[in-house]
């Protein structure tokens, strides 16, 4: 294998590790329903708090985004990840982190308790140390010259985009991506129209509406229209739409409530459609066979709905498959992932 392929390699598996990171922790809930207690679990997370011994509600009563025209968040995202695949039976082992920082501010809380924000990106991170060598990106110091792996981040501060978010902490709509792509473009030092053509259709995979809509929903918990008791858990399925869809078959249960934070914990687990479609980018086509499972916790303020923190840790397991002119290259991947997220008021 050359390394002009290798280097593409190494492009499509950050895309899948991103995607891995941001899309597997939406968070799409329906009426609670009691389920049997959870299989045991190869993840290990800090312990959860133990709740107070001080008296708290029985139930709790269904939860709603309640944000106010003016209300300013900063959120923060940061994972890390631990990568191991098979290339000519050579097994290579990457470490890899990134971030965004972004802030939401809301302009207008409608009629029907919909919330208009506007969300700007203030911060990004990327690193990659393999065998490819070391690749750092840090937009607030950023490098003198960006590495081909780094290109659809570098572009993304100061740029951003609008969207309509329900009581239920649904992301109803997305606007302004057209205006973002071009304010991303702008910012990016393309060495031919090769490269702008590739990384435009990058920036639409990875920040398309529907992709932007699944990653914004990490940071908004959708909630169970009936109220829910300490202890109780409910089920739900989603599905993501980006270039390698994935089905989340997930399990929240309510650990504790003492106001006004309440804590969920979440059990997941993961897997692509081994018929599912084949994606294309730079002239490669490819298409990901994963599977396995995440769990963490997610901490809500009751008075607001929005999420102060979530822990999420995955490992995920298959095989990348990617066809150039005929060639076709079986991969075998191991991602280990952590996944935070940090949420703050400003304003």
């Amino acid at each position: 294998m050359h390394k002009e392929m290798e280097g593409k390699i190494r492009i499509l598996t950050a895309v899948a590790c991103i995607i891995i990171a941001t899309a597997c922790t939406t968070t799409s809930s329906v009426a609670p329903t009691r389920v049997p207690a959870s299989p045991e679990v190869i993840l290990t997370l800090p312990p959860l708090p133990t709740p107070s011994p001080t008296p708290t509600p029985p139930t709790l009563p269904p939860l709603r985004i309640n944000l106010n025209e003016g209300d300013v968040y900063r959120i923060r995202m940061n994972a890390t990840q631990e990568l191991s695949q098979t290339v000519n039976d050579q097994e290579q082992n990457t470490l890899q982190s990134f971030g965004y920082e972004y802030v939401y501010s809301v302009q207008e809380v409608d009629i029907e308790g919909n919330a208009h924000i506007d969300v700007v990106y203030d911060w990004v991170l990327y690193e990659q140390n393999g065998p490819m060598g070391r690749v750092h990106y840090d937009s607030s110091d950023p490098s003198a010259e960006v590495d081909p792996t780094a290109l659809a981040f570098s572009g993304l501060v100061g740029n951003g985009f609008s969207m309509i978010v329900s009581p239920q902490g649904e992301v109803l709509e997305i606007s302004g991506l057209n205006e973002m792509y071009a304010g991303m473009l702008g910012k990016m030092e393309l060495p031919n129209a090769e490269a702008r053509a590739v990384l435009e259709q990058m920036l639409t995979q990875l920040f398309g509406e529907e992709g932007l809509k699944e990653e914004m929903n990490s940071t908004l918990f959708e909630f169970p229209e009936e109220a829910v008791q300490v202890g109780e858990s409910w089920t739900d399925t989603t599905e993501t739409s980006l270039i390698m869809p994935f089905t989340i078959e997930n399990t929240y249960t309510l650990h504790s409530y003492e106001h006004p934070i309440v804590t969920i914990a979440v059990s997941s687990i993961i897997s692509t459609d081994p018929e599912g479609s084949i994606a294309e980018l730079g002239g490669i086509e490819f298409r990901y066979l994963l599977s396995g499972e995440q769990e963490g916790i997610v901490e809500i303020d009751v008075e607001t709905g929005m999420t102060t923190r979530s822990q999420i840790q995955q490992v995920i397991s298959g095989d990348m498959i990617m066809n150039q002119e005929g060639t076709e290259f079986v991969i075998p991947t191991t991602i280990r992932s952590d996944v935070d997220y940090k949420v703050t008021k400003e304003a």
